[in-house]
């Protein structure tokens, strides 16, 4: 789940218009906005495309687009990944 509040907030120190930062960034204002309420997610190509626009740090990204709840998730399917892996290697 995106921080909205942080992103609107690096938009806002940018010193760029949403359409600039849109345009930047390979999506249409239209996405951008929509994206900014919710109505859909961010592709991984877009958060890339927006933390170079916005000359995020990787901290900054990750606390924009990276929630805690989907750290836990992520590192939950990493180890079930491994358990596997391993389970696959010992046969």
């Amino acid at each position: 789940m995106v921080n909205t509040r942080l992103l609107e907030q690096a938009i806002s120190d940018s010193g760029m218009t949403m359409v600039a930062i849109a345009k930047k960034s390979g999506i249409s204002r239209e996405t951008l906005y929509n994206k900014l309420r919710g109505v859909s997610e961010f592709k991984a190509s877009e958060i890339s495309n927006l933390s170079k626009v916005l000359r995020l740090s990787t901290g900054e990204r990750d606390s924009i687009f990276f929630s805690s709840e989907m750290w836990i998730i992520f590192n939950k399917s990493k180890r079930k990944e491994g358990k596997m892996k391993k389970k696959y290697e010992d046969m």
